[in-house]
């Protein structure tokens, strides 16, 4: 498989519009700005309390309601046990089609908080919760309300369809957070097209033209015949311990310092072209699903020889200061699952990279693993080739 990009950027701004017969209504959520009471470990109204540690306020420690005459905020205990605040509330079952959540989360000066929060979405059963979307940046600063974004897409076939969707709202211990005017649209989902599949001598690919993204990728073995299973990791599969569930299927995205993603599979691209040994998709966006676009870009996947082809033209649209991008991005499936026991998935890859050790550079990235299990991975859990230009071997078993 053969991967070319080419990056460039665009002076002037540029809007760009998707046409289609969906469209998004509001989801009505029962006291979405905290103006029923709160009661204690009772509630506050339709928002349920699993630790008896939230409250409800005017206009104080330096902010104002953002709507309504006042807000929620939620401490986190220090003792005994470092207890957690939380408040959730189920919005009924999921449904197929894309989800877009905004939430103020506020920062108050007349507290110890230090502002970390952690706001999901869960498909919610008697006998398992999955993680739609999670959400713990941007960070307010004092005295400041920053709206918050999550956005998730559900397709239908998944094993926690029709289960409750339940929004949680939390504060770690030993801080306090103010939220305020959660609101969500929903937007049906369309009759999927099936994807287009190209098969070659290096193996096949199905690729999602409707939400771009590769959704299986399966290499052929010496003997003629294909592997059983994609090496890709697969949507619909439950994060274990709420990880966030953005690392599936093949993409672009750009993330930039403050955590936040920016996908091409938010949106449909403006056009798709079958041509005789492939497929191109003109103007894919990179979207964090609700805000305006932050590059434009065109994809011809095609079938070259042996290999498979991928060119990514990739235009910025406004300045952005990332930590990573993916120009494309290949999740391979090595994750474990939630399960009883606790299980890997049944295509689980393992990856082991040759490239000489002064031609690497090892970071932390706190945005690949949410608070608190940061500790479970490695110090330097994103690897970078400093060499312009460089390689590196890759070895998949």
């Amino acid at each position: 498989m053969k991967i070319h990009r080419k990056i460039k950027w665009l002076a002037a701004s540029l809007s760009l519009a998707v046409s289609g017969s969906a469209f998004a209504s509001p989801i009505t959520i029962p006291n979405a700005s905290f103006e029923a009471a709160c009661d204690g470990a009772a509630g506050v109204g339709n928002w349920s309390i699993a630790q008896p540690v939230a409250g409800q306020t005017p206009a104080t420690g330096g902010l104002t309601p953002t709507d309504g005459e006042a807000f929620l905020f939620v401490n986190g205990t220090d003792a005994p046990g470092e207890t957690q605040g939380i408040v959730y509330q189920k919005l009924g079952p999921l449904q197929a089609g894309t989800y877009t959540f905004e939430v103020d989360v506020g920062f108050r000066t007349d507290t110890n908080m230090d502002a970390t929060y952690d706001i999901a979405l869960y498909a919610v059963s008697t006998t398992t919760d999955a993680t739609l979307a999670r959400e713990q940046l941007p960070v307010p600063e004092p005295g400041t309300w920053n709206k918050v974004t999550l956005s998730f897409t559900v397709d239908g076939d998944e094993p926690w369809f029709s289960d409750q969707l339940q929004m949680v709202l939390t504060t770690h211990a030993g801080v306090q957070v103010a939220y305020d005017n959660v609101r969500a649209t929903f937007t049906p989902a369309e009759p999927a097209s099936p994807p287009v599949r190209l098969e070659g001598k290096f193996g096949s690919v199905e690729i999602n033209t409707e939400r771009p993204a590769l959704e299986s990728l399966v290499l052929r073995r010496a003997d003629g015949t294909l592997e059983p299973q994609s090496l890709l990791s697969p949507q619909g599969a439950p994060w274990l311990w709420g990880a966030a569930s953005w690392g599936t299927q093949a993409l672009t995205f750009a993330a930039d310092e403050k955590g936040r993603r920016f996908e091409s599979r938010k949106r449909a691209p403006e056009a798709v072209e079958k041509t005789a040994n492939g497929v191109t998709l003109r103007g894919v966006v990179l979207t964090d699903g609700a805000g305006e676009p932050v590059a434009r870009e065109d994809w011809f996947l095609k079938v070259a020889g042996d290999d498979l082809v991928w060119t990514v033209e990739r235009t910025w649209l406004r300045e952005l200061t990332t930590t990573s991008t993916g120009t494309p991005a290949l999740f391979f499936s090595m994750r474990p699952i939630v399960e009883s026991p606790t299980t890997t998935l049944p295509n689980s890859v393992a990856t082991t990279f040759w490239i000489p050790p002064d031609e690497m550079r090892g970071w932390f990235n706190p945005h690949y693993r949410h608070w608190p299990f940061w500790f479970k991975w490695s110090l330097q859990n994103n690897v970078v080739v400093t060499k312009p230009g460089g390689s590196a071997v890759l070895k998949l078993f």
